[in-house]
């Protein structure tokens, strides 16, 4: 009887060290992913300042265009004929 004791209780010992070194695993797994989120939060930051200075552009190149008596409408039609020339051709 106290060999099969022992035996079962081996199994146990062993389980809790694969659970133990699977956690020590896992929680070095998630203090690498905290430090990529640390970093992605910051390029998402820097991204969020890149597109309000963007549209800052974009608004006072458009006071600006209007500013010079270029109406919108006239505008709009020029970046779409642009946009048609820029677009790749399919080959016949």
């Amino acid at each position: 009887m106290a060999e099969g004791n022992g035996v079962d209780l081996a199994s146990i010992y062993q389980l809790l060290a694969h659970v133990a070194k699977r956690q020590v695993d896992d929680g070095a797994r998630f203090e690498q992913m905290e430090r990529e989120f640390v970093v992605m939060r910051r390029d998402i930051s820097d991204l969020k300042h890149g597109i309000a200075d963007l549209n800052q552009t974009v608004a006072l190149y458009h006071a600006s265009v209007m500013g010079h008596g270029m109406m919108l409408t006239e505008h709009d039609e020029r970046i779409v004929r642009l946009e048609d020339r820029a677009a790749p051709r399919p080959h016949a």
